[in-house]
């Protein structure tokens, strides 16, 4: 009995050996890998997911690991289904690791709500139906499911496989046409996560931001440039809606907009100038109002200007504006322009990881096609339309930065540390994928840390490990 229980012992320590910074893991014989997935839950916590085909079992499966803010990784329960389940998202809630799977089937459409109990490392699963057209929000702390249903927003919250809430708002009469305008059929909204620093952004028309408990949707008519918001409140489902027209810039070639503390910043260019603006989204006042040409001349090299205003008003390029805050609660401004026919903002990190694991780096053209056509790679593991992270081309130019007080004047000589890191991701990813011995890379990147999961092939063996920036 005790050779027995000795020869177990040894064969847990092969399969996954768990250290402070480096975690091993060896797949079985009969487990054919998928892919890899690696994402960030809070800045300080982590998954990694290991995605295999059971060639004995002909059954798919997940292989969850945790990290926490330790760098103490744990191997969590298989995630076992039939067929080729996406994970939709992941959240943490106290003590609780949550996944929410999409089972990809025609007829019986379901969601799988994965709940692991960290403390006892259980597993729970619970299952909800799935409707056409739906889209969902991770959020650090639970998965928001939205449906628009008539005249009214549905959502479902999945806090934990035992706590699942169903709300609804109802429109109010005078306020069914715009919301309408606004939840057109079919068409769901660029999910824009505001923890953490994307420099250009979302391009989308349709956005969605979460801040201080509210759901904040904007929408750009792009015949007028009017700009129509849904705030919605996640506690008690009231809701506000505003419109908001841009008439101080003539000839508008290019715009685009962003969201920050309840307040909506636009940035519309011509051919002759650009045009920054911030109102309030609770009441509408315009707050204010920068010129390019006019205001921003005296911090700037009127070059620099120029080439920002010729380039983003090019029927190829977009303008973008986001907002970083620094260490002192001031906002950090970035203005810049992107190539719409190869920026992607919603899916592209997941699609970075997919194209590394399918050995196709110096297919260009081939990404470049797909990202055209929006297509991206469906099946099993993580779906790419999900996750929100930076763009596939590496813009060279430089963008306009300034900080603004909380008057909204620029200031300058003063701390431009951000509170979120705008990381060269490619600094840290680049000599893995050069290292001819790995496969399956993904990584996450945390506060102070980046972790990376990958696969020896010499070894046969796939590590999480953790380096500090």
């Amino acid at each position: 009995m005790k050779k027995l229980l000795t020869i177990i012992c040894l064969l847990a320590i092969s399969t996954a050996n768990i250290h402070a910074n480096e975690f091993e893991f060896k797949p079985a014989k009969n487990q054919k890998i998928e892919g890899t997935f690696s994402a960030d839950l809070n800045q300080e916590k982590s998954i990694h997911l290991i995605l295999v085909k059971n060639k004995d079992l002909n059954n798919y499966q997940i292989i969850p690991f945790y990290m926490d803010e330790n760098e103490n990784t744990i191997q969590l329960e298989t995630i076992s289904t039939k067929n080729n389940s996406s994970v939709v998202s992941y959240h943490l809630n106290n003590s609780n690791l949550i996944f929410v799977l999409d089972n990809n089937e025609k007829k019986n459409k379901q969601y799988y709500i994965i709940d692991y109990d960290l403390k006892t490392k259980e597993q729970l699963i619970k299952k909800i139906d799935k409707k056409d057209n739906e889209f969902i929000f991770r959020l650090i702390d639970k998965t928001v499911i939205f449906k628009k249903v008539e005249n009214s927003l549905e959502t479902i919250e999945v806090i934990s496989a035992n706590n699942i809430l169903n709300k609804k708002v109802d429109i109010n009469s005078n306020d069914i046409s715009k919301f309408n305008e606004i939840f057109e059929p079919k068409i769901t909204p660029q999910l824009v996560n505001t923890n953490e620093f994307v420099k250009n952004g979302s391009v989308d028309n349709f956005q969605v931001f979460f801040e201080n408990n509210h759901f904040i949707f904007s929408k750009i008519n792009p015949d007028d440039y009017i700009v129509d918001t849904f705030t919605l409140n996640s506690n008690d489902y009231t809701y506000h809606l505003n419109s908001f027209k841009n008439e101080n810039l003539t000839n508008i070639k290019g715009f685009n907009t962003y969201i920050h503390h309840g307040k909506l910043f636009s940035i519309a260019v011509n051919n002759d100038d650009a045009l920054l603006k911030i109102e309030s989204i609770q009441n509408g006042k315009i707050l204010s109002l920068f010129s390019f040409s006019k205001d921003l001349k005296t911090h700037f090299e009127s070059e620099n200007l120029n080439e920002i205003i010729k380039q983003a008003s090019k029927k190829r390029n977009k303008p973008t504006i986001t907002i970083n805050e620094t260490i002192e609660n001031k906002m950090a401004v970035n203005i810049d322009y992107v190539d719409i026919r190869v920026y992607s903002y919603d899916y592209n990190w997941w699609f970075h990881h997919w194209m590394w694991q399918q050995q196709q780096w110096g297919m260009q053209q081939m990404i470049q096609q797909n990202i055209n056509n929006f297509k991206v790679p469906g099946g099993f593991g993580p779906n790419p339309q999900f996750y929100e992270n930076s763009t596939l081309i590496k813009s060279e130019h430089e963008s306009i930065r300034f900080i603004l007080t909380d008057t909204y004047n620029i200031e300058e000589n003063t701390s431009t540390e951000t509170k979120y890191k705008d990381i060269d991701k490619d600094k840290y990813l680049d000599p893995l994928k050069d290292n001819s011995d790995l496969k399956h890379i993904t990584a996450s990147f945390q506060k102070d840390s980046f972790r990376y999961l990958y696969y020896s092939k010499k070894l046969d063996i796939f590590f999480i490990k953790t380096s500090k920036f």
